[in-house]
């Protein structure tokens, strides 16, 4: 897909780490979503703010670099790094928005029971 030269590599690069914190605030953002949709209506606890829930993202994600068995140095032999970059990025972001889109149509089909 893309070439493996610096000046295709560099841009791209620069952009996934740009997009990897702001993937922390995303997950901060889904979980304020589904702790005000499930959490708050179930054990009556206040609100969770965003920065509270970056926070705890931040915890799960380091805890959860030890449990992970998936070896990121390591990649298929046709893929380039480049597309590795690309792939692993727009996975991670495709999947965050998947998980969001799914709890809030989980929220919605709630509000009709």
């Amino acid at each position: 897909m893309f070439k493996d030269d610096a000046a295709v590599l560099l841009p791209i690069a620069l952009i996934s780490i740009l997009l990897v914190p702001l993937g922390i605030f995303y997950q901060g953002y889904i979980l304020t979503c589904y702790w005000a949709w499930y959490i708050m209506p179930v054990f009556a606890v206040k609100q969770l703010s965003v920065h509270m829930a970056f926070g705890l993202c931040l915890t799960f994600n380091f805890f959860s670099l030890f449990l992970k068995h998936e070896d990121y140095t390591t990649k298929k032999k046709d893929c380039s790094e480049t597309d590795f970059i690309v792939i692993k990025t727009l996975t991670n972001w495709g999947i965050l928005s998947l998980s969001l889109f799914a709890g809030w149509f989980w929220h919605w089909l709630a509000l009709f029971n």
